[in-house]
């Protein structure tokens, strides 16, 4: 069995693209995350590399973590240029979906089309794909939460839509994802899905109904004045509520475990090319690591988190974990220091841009508790393709 895993080179950003093949030549194909803080042309040109690599191949699962604009800014781009069979979300409230993009993005750089999107995924880019392609609209998998918290407006002007014909699977519970009939492939690989929103459920509910108010206000009919007055009103409930920083917005990245159910190979080899190399890398490891463990902006910053996750997806399964998306593009605020070691991959990769200043993704410190743990760093000029054979 064959994995290779493509990491498009769109700078401060995550776009990352997954091929599981079998022995019979049959092929699941996942994209997770799609976008980038830098020009959006740059995630564009990917868009379209990836358009011409998948040879008219269409998207078995779209995975977007969270709602950060590096990771959704190309998101319906690709769903313009690729038809897309599943969509798997993290189940997040609306009302924190549009105020975290708000006080971080503020609303006025929020195109219409996104703006959509955060305001109800489900319907947006279901009429997104149905106006592109002539087929059905993708299933979507709600991941978190174990029932639906939506926030509902009076004003109709600010009402959404129910988000209908979704499967949604309670937060760490560890079971295969089923996407059927269209890949029999995906009886010999597992997809495990994760999201540790707990502390954001414990003040979920006092923040919303205060927030509800200001949220309707940003978003509707009123002048560039009422609208500011109510992003400031926004801000200052939010230091309130959470203390001020990005922290609430990440902390609901979805994490995915990618890998086979079985081995069938004494070893797993890993081949990857990087920042052009016509030489490639090899790494042969008696574990049978065989694993990809994707973890958008998510926190592995303190040893109880990490146990967490061993806890809900199992050791069994980290133990494998061959290829590690760093989290937060490298960021030291979601890392704890010995966390390499704990994942132990044959290869870590960093998605960031060194050069923007504003970020300085990634930290020294993470940089060096991977040294020993093959780190890639891809940005605006580098990609990565790697190649796991088990």
């Amino acid at each position: 069995m064959k994995q290779k895993v493509y990491f498009n080179n769109v700078g401060q950003g995550l776009f990352a693209e997954v091929y599981l093949g079998d022995d019979s030549g049959s092929e699941f194909r996942i994209v997770y995350d799609c976008g980038t803080s830098n020009r959006q042309q740059v995630v564009q040109d990917a868009i379209s590399a990836s358009t011409h690599r998948a040879k008219n191949r269409p998207i078995d699962l779209l995975v977007i973590s969270h709602f950060d604009r590096d990771h959704i800014s190309g998101v319906i781009d690709l769903i313009r240029a690729q038809q897309v069979r599943a969509i798997m979300l993290p189940k997040f409230s609306y009302i924190l979906r549009v105020a975290f993009a708000s006080l971080k993005d503020n609303s006025e750089r929020l195109n219409s089309d996104v703006r959509e999107v955060l305001e109800n995924p489900v319907s947006k880019l279901s009429k997104i794909h149905q106006q592109r392609h002539d087929t059905e609209s993708p299933r979507f998998i709600l991941v978190g939460a174990e029932e639906g918290y939506e926030f509902p407006f009076n004003n109709s002007d600010n009402s959404i839509l129910r988000e209908l014909d979704v499967v949604t699977i309670p937060s760490g519970k560890p079971e295969r994802v089923d996407i059927k009939p269209q890949a029999a492939e995906t009886e010999v690989f597992e997809i495990i899905p994760y999201v540790d929103d707990r502390v954001v459920l414990n003040k979920l509910k006092t923040f919303e109904l205060k927030a509800g108010q200001e949220v309707s206000k940003l978003l509707g009919n009123g002048d560039k004045l009422e609208k500011q007055h109510a992003l400031n009103n926004l801000k200052d409930l939010y230091t309130q509520t959470f203390g001020g920083s990005a922290y609430r917005k990440n902390v609901i990245s979805l994490f995915l475990c990618i890998g086979p159910l079985r081995n069938q190979r004494n070893t797993s080899t890993l081949t990857y090319s990087y920042r052009d190399k016509k030489q490639e890398t090899v790494v042969s490891d008696i574990q049978q690591r065989s694993n990809i463990l994707f973890t958008g902006d998510g926190f592995l910053n303190t040893l109880t988190r990490w146990n967490a996750l061993v806890s809900e997806m199992t050791q069994a399964r980290l133990d494998k974990v061959a290829i590690f998306q760093v989290m937060h593009h490298g960021s030291k605020g979601s890392w704890y220091r010995g966390l390499a070691s704990c994942v132990n991959p044959l290869a870590s990769v960093f998605s960031s841009d060194p050069n923007l200043r504003n970020t300085r993704h990634p930290s020294e410190s993470v940089i060096k508790d991977f040294i020993y743990f093959n780190p890639i760093q891809v940005d605006q000029e580098h990609s990565c393709e790697l190649t796991l054979e088990v």
